[in-house]
């Protein structure tokens, strides 16, 4: 009669092997999981890739709603690749590639020009925002300048 293993809870055998290969990647996972350090993703270094990661996340609920609830199909899958698009420039400049860095970068460029320039010359949110349209779009031009300027000093983007 099969005797249970100290390692596996089954008598018979025939699973031991699955439960110690099962047992070995849980292990795995939990000593990658304890390499990601929170406070890293969380930094002015990686500003720019959480900023894409959320787009990201706000992208595919958006097209999970609209493709539930507003029963639309083409215009949710443009999205849908733009948000895997972007998910994956996210991921690899979480994982610090150089060339993720300068398209994340030049993309929050690109976005503080246009908040820049529609303080000037927005028409629709100066009517939707009211007399906070200012305010609002001057913070959210000087954070993004802020995050932009030490996204780049701390990834050395603009020094090569």
């Amino acid at each position: 009669m099969p005797t249970a293993s100290p390692d596996t809870t089954q008598t018979d055998g025939v699973f031991s092997g699955t439960i110690r290969k099962s047992r070995t990647l849980h292990a795995a996972l939990r000593r990658e999981i304890s390499k990601v350090n929170m406070k890293e993703r969380f930094s002015l270094k990686n500003s720019f890739d959480l900023i894409f990661a959320i787009f990201t996340a706000v992208s595919v609920i958006a097209v999970l709603y609209t493709f539930v609830i507003g029963r639309h199909y083409i215009i949710p899958s443009a999205i849908l690749a733009g948000a895997v698009l972007f998910g994956n420039i996210a991921k690899y400049g979480f994982q610090d590639q150089p060339w993720a860095k300068q398209i994340l970068f030049w993309s929050g460029f690109l976005f503080t020009g246009h908040a820049f320039f529609a303080l000037f010359f927005a028409k629709i949110y100066r009517l939707w925002l009211g007399d906070a349209f200012e305010i609002i779009c001057g913070i959210v031009v000087v954070v993004f300048g802020y995050l932009l300027f030490e996204y780049a000093r701390r990834n050395q983007i603009l020094n090569s």
